[in-house]
């Protein structure tokens, strides 16, 4: 085998495993703040999502944040 063969060999493993690493699929648990804003912070970088959540509506209000502990 050819150097050039050998480099063009890596060249082409390189690219099918960068190529594999890049078409994962995301799913994100939750509809809650977290999750829509993961969701739409992968929609800014061009990442496809799937968000599943168990209601049929979002149900964030601004009292949510009253359930939270802050320090």
């Amino acid at each position: 085998m050819q150097n050039s063969d050998v480099n063009l060999s890596n060249a082409k493993k390189k690219f099918e495993h960068k190529k594999a690493a890049t078409e994962q699929q995301v799913l994100i648990a939750g509809g809650g703040h977290v999750g829509l804003s993961f969701a739409l912070l992968l929609a800014h970088h061009g990442i496809a999502s799937t968000l599943l959540e168990k209601n049929s509506y979002p149900t964030i209000s601004p009292n949510d944040d009253s359930n939270s502990s802050h320090i």
